[in-house]
């Protein structure tokens, strides 16, 4: 287990799903989400405080440690969970997949934003 540092403070981060859709509502989105976490804080990447899910958001309160930048570690974490929630509608409901297309350069899904 790495050692906790905390030389950076708590942060609180939310986001949101595209248009506010309702996705963590099911359980199998929730799951990817604190399977997601589990990893941030057994990588040594942050220390968790606290979260809450709703079914169209997320807060945490959560705190970076030294070695790693803030905005690698939310990029790390929102790309994650978002490419297997794609899995996941893949697998399950390919109707509800089509709603999150976009016309994008950079990608064909999108899934969600931070709100800073």
């Amino acid at each position: 287990m790495s050692e906790i540092t905390f030389n950076q403070y708590p942060q609180f981060f939310t986001a949101t799903f595209l248009e506010w859709k309702y996705l963590l509502a099911k359980n199998a989105f929730k799951d990817i989400i604190i399977s997601s976490l589990q990893f941030l804080v057994k990588d040594g990447r942050v220390v968790l405080y606290g979260f809450v899910r709703m079914p169209n958001h997320i807060y945490l309160i959560w705190q970076i440690q030294d070695k790693h930048e803030r905005a690698k570690v939310q990029q790390s974490f929102l790309k994650y969970t978002a490419q297997q929630m794609k899995f996941q509608l893949q697998k399950t409901n390919l109707p509800e997949l089509e709603t999150y297309k976009v016309k994008a350069s950079d990608r064909e899904y999108h899934f969600g934003s931070v709100i800073l």
